[in-house]
């Protein structure tokens, strides 16, 4: 078993591949199987570009939910190695990043890019990983693209951060026409849904 074939199956979306992945990781381990995520999300953009953005979707709810849930190995008591899990949430980054470069201008992007932070620190408490966290989703909020920024804003409405509502203030500061938004509120607060 090598990346490349962990790799299509991880593409493959003309049928469930759920059996293929669960054998991966059952034979290689989940801190294998952390890694060649890892390198897929780092090149996201330029994997993904071949895809449709349904294909696109369907793939990173495969990575951030059923039946990889990579969000579990950022959670507490992981048996995934702290250096790879800083690894793997700088690799996600590279996911939202990828959105104006996978995306025309003002084209709305899918789902799953959108809730890509929410599918990996909704249930995240350890202090490293949510600072982490919270420095990354800060630094995208600073992006250009304003859907990036929303990506962000909702990552930050699911972190459990005592500094969120910073972050959150400091994005209306440089947006004062967010600032009546309930959603951003929502974002703001740790109440978005």
């Amino acid at each position: 078993m090598e990346f490349v074939e962990f790799r299509e199956y991880v593409f493959l979306t003309s049928r469930e591949v759920e059996e293929e992945l669960y054998e991966f990781e059952w034979t290689l381990g989940k801190a294998q199987i952390c890694r060649w995520v890892i390198d897929i999300l780092e090149e996201w953009a330029e994997y993904a570009s071949g895809m449709t953005h349904k294909q696109q979707d369907q793939v990173l709810w495969r990575i951030g939910s059923n039946p990889m849930f990579v969000g579990w190995w950022l959670e507490e008591g992981s048996e995934i190695e702290r250096t790879d899990q800083f690894s793997l949430l700088d690799a996600a980054k590279c996911v939202t990043l990828s959105i104006p470069k996978l995306y025309g201008p003002g084209q709305p992007m899918d789902t799953a890019y959108f809730m890509w932070w929410d599918l990996l620190i909704s249930d995240v408490s350890n202090c490293e990983i949510t600072d982490r966290c919270l420095e990354i989703l800060g630094d995208l909020s600073w992006q250009p693209d304003q859907r990036v920024q929303c990506a962000a804003l909702h990552g930050l409405g699911h972190l459990n951060h005592p500094r969120r509502p910073a972050v959150v203030d400091e994005y209306i500061r440089r947006h004062p026409e967010t600032k009546s938004e309930p959603w951003v509120q929502q974002c703001r607060e740790g109440t978005v849904m």
